[in-house]
């Protein structure tokens, strides 16, 4: 999985960590959509839910990063590729995507060993 960290980015609908120099943490924020911002990372205090860093915590960051943003892809159980593009799936629809596959193809015949894996292809037709 590639994570690209984008500087001074505020428009995209991407989420956010907010860098802060300031200590008005909370007037900073209003300049944004609440769940676009995952942590915040300044000196200032926070009354929030939101996980909060200090500019020197490198590593915590680092570690919330690989928790909130890679191991959810990397732990994923179906990979789907649209056009050669990989779809990251909440756990939600790959249970979904998971049981409607494995009920369709358990009913056909000849099916008879548990399901270890399943590729399928789909080509639109010319």
């Amino acid at each position: 999985m590639d994570i690209l960290l984008v500087e001074g980015y505020k428009k995209g609908r991407f989420p956010k960590i907010l860098i802060t120099a300031g200590r008005d943490i909370k007037k900073e924020l209003e300049e944004f959509k609440r769940e676009e911002i995952m942590a915040v990372v300044g000196e200032g205090e926070l009354d929030t839910e939101l996980d909060h860093f200090s500019k020197y915590e490198i590593k915590r960051v680092a570690d919330f990063l690989e928790k909130e943003l890679i191991k959810p892809c990397q732990q994923q159980e179906i990979d789907l590729f649209v056009n050669g593009k990989p779809v990251v799936l909440k756990e939600y629809v790959q249970k979904v995507t998971k049981n409607i596959l494995g009920g369709i193809i358990n009913s056909l015949k000849g099916i008879e060993e548990e399901i270890e894996g399943i590729e399928l292809r789909y080509r639109k037709k010319s």
